[in-house]
């Protein structure tokens, strides 16, 4: 193997791991805003479900309004009413942590992807200073096989990058995706309206 293709095989190698640094990284940073997003609507559940839980224990237990529906006959009727919606809120809540769980797994593996590639973290520095050589070592060569070499570096990235796009590129927005999905299912977004506007208020 020549030099220039030495030269050529390292350059392209480090155009490889610059763009699966650049890949990964926005990938941790898409997901660290989903995980933010789910925080906040996890909070927001748990608040929901301290509520409902309270107007429960305030109906088991001996209240001016406990007293009120036992005299008017409807007081298994309003227990059985908030034991109902305390259940609905415990199972959003648990959709929420679950979501949540799914998105900080996922951001772990991603995160494990980049830990991986740390060596490489300096990698535009080393392919600036090869090309800088490359370049100063073609400045007598023939215009057209300088050109040549230059092009050929370029190819073999962009056919690596479309080879590796159309291996696992697919996989990667579907992850991405996934965690959106999941954070999405986990429960109407207008409880955290009505809780924010409620907060407001006070």
């Amino acid at each position: 193997m020549s030099v220039y293709e030495e030269m050529n095989e390292r350059l392209a190698l480090l155009k490889e791991k610059g763009r699966l640094l650049h890949k990964w990284t926005s990938r941790e940073e898409n997901l660290q805003e989903l995980e933010k997003r789910g925080e906040e609507l996890l909070y927001v559940r748990k608040e929901h479900l301290r509520a409902e839980q309270k107007d429960v224990d305030q109906l088991l237990k001996t209240s001016l309004s406990s007293l009120f529906y036992s005299l008017v006959g409807r007081k298994e009727e309003k227990l059985e009413k908030e034991e109902n919606e305390l259940l609905e809120s415990k199972a959003l809540y648990d959709e929420a942590s679950r979501a949540l769980e799914d998105i900080r797994r996922q951001l772990s593996e991603v995160r494990s992807e980049i830990a991986a590639l740390y060596e490489w973290q300096h990698w535009k520095q080393e392919y600036d200073e090869l090309m800088a050589d490359k370049q100063k070592s073609l400045a007598d060569s023939d215009d057209f096989i300088q050109n040549c070499l230059e092009n050929e570096v370029k190819i073999k990235g962009q056919l690596k990058e479309i080879d590796e796009a159309l291996g696992a590129g697919n996989r990667v927005l579907d992850s991405l995706d996934e965690a959106a999905e999941s954070l999405k299912s986990a429960g109407n977004w207008g409880t955290y309206a009505w809780w924010r506007n409620d907060l407001h208020t006070y």
